[in-house]
């Protein structure tokens, strides 16, 4: 398989056979933010899950190529919405949709593949599909006279629509943004549903009527969010083939336009394969024909056609330059090739602390595998707080579903680093790779499935992931299926004595005591310490929220907090000290409950984060909250408070106006799922919740014993 940005692991790999497949790619500038203005308006109706896979019966072409269409954004704050339709096929089409809010300022959701079914004489399901991010849904649509093209949003009663889709067989829930999830795969049920809906007469319209063409500074917009995106796109973003192919087709008349951007396009989709037949030397001319153009971070192309030899001999001193020119225009994967180049010293001398600090600035520009090929380095330092800060990374990358970080962390669990040795977790990552298409970890999951280490025995199931990954070239498993499959568990060889079975017998019976035993005695530690002090309280958890216990048996502690709190101060302070002075991570977690300067106080902890001095200015953001600086979540707020200390505006502003929301996301379902009713709050292991009241130095000195007494008490477990 032709990979653009094959990276490969040194510590623990071998051979070294792993794909790099990033998914997730999240939204573009402001999307989040124009959620719950844009509800209502095309493509964002109801939200599919990712199993859903529509065959468009009947579907038409109502609009001419590149046609453009225009509706205000807000009738009462103003603003205005963009769609431009690029047709793509006989009855497809890549449409852009641009959105200029009330302020002026512009923002863009990546280019989505779409099509018109036909629901009634006058009323269309629009699907869609975007490239970016593994999204799909429905909008629907009718069309008026003088090309005018009307949203219809769902009514606000909300119970309503739930009921609807549920009388079709469609569970749906309701989404933040306004409009709906719907639980479905079955394409004609869906039809149905959207059908009687838009035989509804309290539908809510949005009217867009034809333009000529799109203003110019939308035109530049358009191109700078494309160019943003396009060295991050993975294959899994596409979607199906007709996807796929669409994009390809609306790459390609974005480069005939003559754009730099649509020529960087084009060559990631041909070195790839992706969409069109994969090219070599197609690839590399669109990609020079793009830095002629402007884009220096095409480079990249080359350098990784060079480097990994894609159709071409493998060359890493010719794709050396082209490598660093790119990353140091700002291209996250070329950031990754060129770590990679430095740890090997292919192309270039190697240097690993090079190759670490280009990695790592990867890994902060989003590029999910630099996650765990920084870790990867980081581990060879065998230290503690080396295998800390690789578990850090690795759960960064698995959040954003690297197979890489998957396969590593089960190394890590396999080889006992950061925590005790734990096959069963180690299998549990493997399978996650696995599933993710990793070759090699196809052969280890499929090995510990034939012989139940670590997991229940399945010998078929194990055999098929072996299967597939001789498939894939992975010499290890051709051996493996040329072994005979091992005898099943159940079967205690070497037992055949009559007293041996009822020795065996005995000894079943005596661990099963001995198991319930254990679970007692575990119940009856599960209890908090007697507290004297009244601003401090500890609870037992009925029930562990998910994700609550680490799996490598380490003490898990979570630690909400706000901005807006003043005793979350003092007391986020003391967590970082106590953390640091007995050595157990703590997740931080910014509380959401909800949208608004809440949600955009928790954006700014996250950037503060990606930008690496959430530590050195936590502390500032709590005072400038207090004082009034940073109080509606803006992004020209949090410019200025980031410039007074220190950091460049340009980069200010693209970590808090940058995509976070699967992060965003992750924060506010952990703030529903653990019972956190105020901050600051603490969570020992799911099984404690721990609440303060004052803030004052007793209150702290006493929560400094009762966290020690916890986690003493959770190593008897």
């Amino acid at each position: 398989m032709r990979e653009l940005d094959r990276p490969s692991f040194a510590s623990y790999v071998q051979p070294r056979e792993m794909l790099a497949r990033g998914r997730n790619m999240k939204r573009w500038l402001l999307t989040l933010m124009l959620s719950l203005l844009l509800a209502g308006c095309v493509l964002d109706g109801f939200d599919l899950p990712a199993g859903y896979r529509p065959a468009h019966p009947g579907a038409v072409a109502p609009l001419a190529d590149r046609t453009v269409l225009h509706a205000r954004l807000d009738p009462v704050e103003g603003g205005d919405v963009y769609l431009r339709f690029f047709s793509t096929g006989p009855t497809s089409y890549v449409v852009e949709k641009l959105t200029v809010l009330p302020d002026g300022e512009i923002a863009a959701l990546p280019p989505a593949h779409v099509r018109f079914v036909p629901l009634d004489a006058d009323h269309y399901a629009l699907y869609w599909q975007m490239a970016a991010v593994p999204e799909q849904g429905y909008a629907v649509v009718r069309f008026a006279d003088t090309g005018r093209m009307v949203a219809l949003a769902p009514p606000a009663d909300e119970a309503a629509v739930i009921a609807l889709g549920g009388r079709h067989g469609l569970p749906a829930t309701s989404r933040i943004t306004g409009g709906f999830a719907l639980d479905a795969t079955d394409e004609n049920r869906v039809l149905a549903f959207l059908a009687v809906l838009a035989a509804r007469q309290d539908l809510r319209a949005t009217v867009f009527s034809p333009l000529a063409d799109l203003p110019p500074p939308l035109r530049t917009a358009t191109l700078a969010g494309l160019g943003a995106n396009v060295p991050r796109l993975k294959r899994a973003d596409l979607g199906d083939e007709a996807s796929a192919e669409a994009f390809a087709a609306y790459a390609r008349m974005r480069a005939e336009d003559g754009g730099g951007v649509g020529h960087y396009l084009v060559a990631r989709l041909a070195a790839n394969g992706w969409g069109m037949a994969a090219d070599s030397a197609l690839a590399i001319r669109e990609a020079e024909a793009a830095m002629r153009q402007g884009v220096p971070e095409a480079g990249h192309v080359i350098g990784a056609v060079h480097y990994h030899g894609l159709g071409v001999p493998a060359d890493p001193v010719r794709a050396y330059p082209f490598a660093r020119n790119a990353a140091e225009a700002g291209s996250p994967a070329a950031m990754a090739l060129l770590g990679l180049a430095l740890r090997d010293g292919r192309g270039v001398a190697r240097n690993e602390a090079e190759a670490r600090r280009w990695l790592r600035r990867a890994a902060d520009a989003g590029h999910a595998p630099a996650h765990a090929l920084w870790a990867d380095l980081v581990l060879q330092d065998q230290s503690a707080d080396g295998d800390r800060a690789a578990i850090e990374a690795l759960d960064a990358g698995t959040a954003q579903d690297d197979v890489f970080a998957y396969s590593l962390r089960g190394f890590m669990h396999e080889h006992g680093r950061g925590g005790p040795r734990d096959l069963a977790a180690a299998t549990m990552m493997f399978l996650a790779a696995a599933e993710r298409g990793d070759a090699y970890a196809k052969f280890l999951a499929g090995e510990r499935l034939r012989f139940g280490q670590g997991i229940a025995q399945d010998i078929p199931r194990g055999r098929a992931l072996l299967a597939e990954a001789a498939q894939a070239g992975i010499a290890d498993a051709r051996a493996a299926l040329e072994r005979p499959d091992p005898a099943p568990q159940a079967v205690k060889k070497g037992c055949v004595e009559d007293w041996c079975k009822q020795a065996l017998a005995f000894t079943d019976a005596y661990m099963q005591d001995l198991k319930l035993r254990m679970r007692k005695l575990r119940a009856e530690l599960r209890t908090c310490p007697k507290l004297e002090n009244p601003n401090l309280s500890c609870s037992e958890l009925e029930a562990p929220p998910p994700a609550s216990m680490s799996a490598d048996g380490s003490p898990r502690v979570v630690y909400f907090f706000a901005y807006g709190c003043a005793k979350c101060a003092e007391t986020g302070a003391f967590i970082k000290a106590w953390s640091d002075r007995r050595g157990v991570f703590v997740f931080r977690i910014p509380a959401i409950w909800g949208t608004g300067v809440n949600m955009e106080m928790a954006r700014a902890y996250y950037a503060l984060k990606a930008l690496g001095v959430a530590d050195a200015l936590d502390g500032k953001m709590f005072e400038a909250v207090r004082a009034g600086r940073f109080r509606s979540g803006t992004v020209e707020e949090f410019v200025a408070f980031a410039t007074a200390n220190g950091v460049p505006e340009s980069k200010a502003r693209a970590a808090f106006g940058g995509p976070m929301k699967a992060t965003l996301d992750h924060a506010r379902d952990a703030s529903r799922l653990y019972p956190l009713a105020a901050v600051p709050a603490l969570f020992v292991n799911g099984r404690y919740q721990i609440g303060l009241g004052l803030g004052d130095a007793q209150t702290l000195a006493d929560l400094d014993a009762l966290l020690d007494e916890l986690l003493a008490q959770e190593a008897m477990r």
